[in-house]
């Protein structure tokens, strides 16, 4: 049995492969590879919900663009179940990527 809520899953691609890195305050991440792209999903989705982690989709609406930036886009939304309005940026991380390497 493993307790995963307060980690964060990423999923990457490293030399064709799928892979998930798992990570916690604790301790360095840990590194997985699936065997083929739909095991991927199917890993990620079941990882996603161990660490208690959801889309944002699920509980904001993203309503419309109020911004852009060079690595992002804001936008106009609403909680689902409160119905307060917010501003969420969205941060491309393929954008960020290209600049660090």
């Amino acid at each position: 049995m493993l307790f995963m809520r307060g980690c964060f899953v990423d999923k990457f691609k490293k030399d064709a492969r799928n892979g998930f890195k798992i990570t916690t305050d604790f301790k360095n991440p840990v590194i997985l590879f699936a065997p083929t792209a739909i095991e991927a999903e199917d890993w990620y989705s079941a990882l996603m919900q161990a660490a208690g982690m959801t889309s944002i989709e699920d509980d904001y609406e993203m309503l419309e663009l109020c911004g852009t930036g060079k690595f992002s886009n804001v936008y106009w939304s609403i909680h689902k179940w409160t119905k307060t309005p917010v501003a969420i940026k969205v941060i491309e991380k393929e954008k960020l990527n290209d600049v660090e390497s």
